[in-house]
């Protein structure tokens, strides 16, 4: 029946007569007695529900904010029902509205306030765009070999990606210094642009989007990346095979780097508060205690990572996190506990509302460099 709503209310692809029949006949399959007559009940209610799609000055969040028989989409149009059906309560209404967990949005209005709350729920409505980093600008103009298969993001450097998977496949095999990024993910990179070092190492590589970026960043440095889980170590080595420069290896190969990194990156674990569109899932695991739970695994991995440094090293911390607690709070802490002061830090809210520009679209996420005293 969820998959069936969904295609009603959402999809609009279908006919509604082919949803309910194609819905009951899979349930009359299941074999449980008087379900097909519950289901088609339902199905028949749910349709009965639907008004018309709205859109323009009607569509307005302001317009519809605080009505609980107007469903928001994610292409900023609305669709208005013949009854209202969301909660009455103003947090659970905007959470049914927005399908966003409520201890989650109760969380963001204990820290930002209402109306920064709403914004960040209401951005996680609108899907996120395919965004591309690397990739030549004279491949876009007429007669390049990219041409119309990207725009330009409001980013100098990165570009929404248009087409399909095998074109975008076959570009970055052609370009091996692009790369799937968004704008907000690479802002944390940028802020060792003033070091030298000659000895780098991401810990929490992952799939190596960032290590593939220090490598270009920093040309002068053997890049070293690792990462604890085994699928994700095997693409990163697979990622960076032949590389004259990045070096995987697993976290027991690292002893080799003990007391010698000069840029130790630390891409830690989190919330994912900031990337809520392509993780929304995220969205409903959200507790206290999970972000507690977080908080205390990111300072087990810079506790294990400490020791690695040069004397004159400095840590870069990143996340894809808006919470303080995961942030500012916690570059502080690292800071005391590893003797370093914190010399950059920046955090970026999430940008782009349902209906907007591929182009305007941007996650958010937090960055700090910490450097020796």
């Amino acid at each position: 029946m969820l998959g069936a709503a969904a295609q009603l209310f959402l999809f609009g692809n279908q006919a509604d007569h082919a949803v309910v029949d194609d819905t009951v006949e899979w349930t009359k399959a299941k074999g449980h007695r008087g379900a097909p007559g519950f289901v088609n009940a339902v199905l028949r209610r749910m349709v009965s529900l639907r008004g018309g799609i709205e859109d323009g000055d009607a569509a307005d969040p302001a317009r519809w904010r605080g009505r609980d028989d107007v469903l928001p989409l994610a292409d900023g149009r609305v669709l208005r029902l013949t009854r209202g059906v969301f909660g009455r309560d103003e947090v659970q209404r905007t959470c049914e509205q927005l399908s966003v967990g409520e201890e989650l949005f109760l969380h963001w209005i204990n820290a930002v306030g209402r109306e920064r709350a709403f914004a960040r729920a209401l951005h996680c409505l609108r899907p996120a765009p395919l965004v591309v980093a690397g990739l030549p600008e004279a491949a876009f103009v007429a007669g390049g070999t990219l041409e119309g298969r990207a725009v330009p993001h409001s980013r100098p450097g990165y570009h929404v990606w248009t087409d399909g998977h095998e074109s975008l496949v076959a570009a970055l095999a052609a370009h091996p210094g692009a790369r799937v990024q968004d704008a907000a993910s690479a802002r944390p990179v940028h802020l060792s642009d003033t070091l030298r070092p000659a000895v780098i190492l991401d810990a929490c590589a992952g799939r190596g989007t960032k290590t593939g970026q220090l490598a270009e960043l920093h040309p002068q440095a053997e890049v070293v990346a690792t990462d604890v889980d085994g699928a994700r170590l095997r693409a990163l080595a697979k990622a960076f095979e032949g590389h004259p420069r990045v070096k995987v290896t697993t976290p027991e190969g690292l002893r080799r780097v003990v007391g010698r990194v000069d840029l130790l990156v630390l891409d830690v674990p989190c919330s994912n508060t900031g990337v809520l569109p392509r993780r929304p899932e995220a969205k409903y695991r959200f507790t206290r205690a999970r972000l507690d739970s977080l908080v205390r695994l990111q300072r087990q991995i810079v506790e294990e990572h400490r020791l690695m440094l040069s004397p004159e090293g400095a840590i870069l911390y990143a996340t894809c996190s808006l919470e303080p607690t995961e942030n500012e709070q916690q570059v502080a802490w690292a800071a005391g506990r590893t003797g370093r002061s914190v010399a950059r830090q920046e955090r970026a809210e999430p940008e782009g509302l349902p209906g907007g520009p591929d182009m305007a679209y941007s996650d958010g996420g937090f960055g700090a460099l910490l450097a020796a005293r």
